[in-house]
């Protein structure tokens, strides 16, 4: 089989993912699952963002779209940018097996990636939303964890809508009622904590 080269964050892959795979949510799941290393974008009709500080914020975000990414675990702090990883597939993307799995990262910044591959995901779900009449996309937000805290800075050039990342660590879950006796997923807010979120106007 034809090995897939990686050239630029344009060949980089990145599929459009459904709100649970998304977020890497399930209505089993209790505890939170730090092993997650997938990757994806999607549009979700809402989406609440938490701040996990003394006096918790929320905020309810309508027609997003989240970008799920991940930090490079062993990138060096920067004030400004985060580091980016992309765990690829090694039948596709290597020649040779190699036992050491640092091998199958690529590594990318984010102010980069967002540069390069942002505009096109919303031009296309603007030119979807224009032909289907739903709303074009409002709002971005980085599914991503933060862990030196960086603030970012647009990247130059880069139009479009507001876009929010966290301070410190995002985590994933699904808003619930418990006590009701029947409880629908499908229906449930998703929400995002972090420490603090950020937004770039």
């Amino acid at each position: 089989m034809a090995k897939t080269e990686i050239r630029s964050v344009r060949d980089l892959p990145f599929p459009e993912l459904d709100r649970f795979t998304l977020l890497h949510l399930s209505p089993d799941r209790v505890d939170l699952d730090l092993s997650n290393y997938g990757f994806g974008y999607g549009r979700l009709d809402a989406i609440a963002l938490v701040e996990d500080r003394v006096e918790q914020r929320t905020k309810v975000l309508r027609d997003v779209l989240v970008l799920a990414l991940h930090a490079w675990d062993n990138a060096e702090p920067d004030p400004h940018e985060i580091e980016i990883s992309f765990w690829l597939d090694d039948d596709e993307y290597y020649e040779e097996e190699d036992p050491d799995d640092d091998n199958l990262v690529v590594l990318a910044p984010l102010s980069l990636f967002l540069a390069k591959r942002l505009p096109e995901l919303i031009d296309s779900f603007n030119a979807r939303a224009h032909s289907s009449g739903a709303r074009p996309i409002a709002e971005v937000v980085l599914a991503i964890c933060n862990p030196f805290r960086a603030v970012l800075q647009r990247p130059a050039g880069l139009a479009g809508p507001p876009i929010y990342y966290p301070i410190g660590n995002a985590t994933s879950r699904m808003e619930s009622d418990r006590a009701r006796d029947v409880w629908d997923p499908d229906n449930a807010m998703l929400c995002l904590d972090a420490e603090e979120w950020l937004r770039l106007p």
